[in-house]
């Protein structure tokens, strides 16, 4: 039932992340801001890329499934240096402004926040009890 609930939980998120990410988007697009705005858009498909990452990482390491410790790790790495390389060429080639950027990596705190405090019955203190 926590797994179930978890996932409930993890798909909420992605939910405020696109919600917040393309409001952020917009906003930055009506005052004219480009660069913020496709930084906005590079940072939250960076969360969400990541999000779908590790959740495909971990239910494949905890289910039993093909990929051994070593392989976790390796694609873990992998998963870090291709975030890291597109970040680079973003900002390497000015597709978009670096606080914009800082702005769209930061929507994952925020997304956080608004469902702990949205939904605060989720936090699994039933289960502690």
């Amino acid at each position: 039932m926590r797994a179930s609930s978890d996932k409930g939980r993890l798909r909420r998120i992605k939910i405020w992340i696109l919600l917040i990410m393309l409001s952020l988007a917009l906003s930055f697009l009506i005052f004219q801001k480009t660069s913020y705005a496709f930084g906005v858009l590079a940072g939250g498909f960076l969360i969400i890329m990541n999000l779908l990452g590790t959740e495909r990482f971990v239910g494949s390491f905890f289910s039993g499934g093909v990929l051994g410790k070593a392989a976790y790790a390796i694609g873990y790495l992998g998963k870090l240096a291709l975030t890291v390389a597109i970040i680079a060429v973003v900002l390497k080639k000015n597709l978009a402004s670096p606080l914009g950027l800082v702005i769209g990596l930061l929507i994952l705190p925020v997304a956080l926040a608004i469902d702990f405090l949205v939904f605060p019955g989720d936090r699994g203190a039933e289960e502690e009890n």
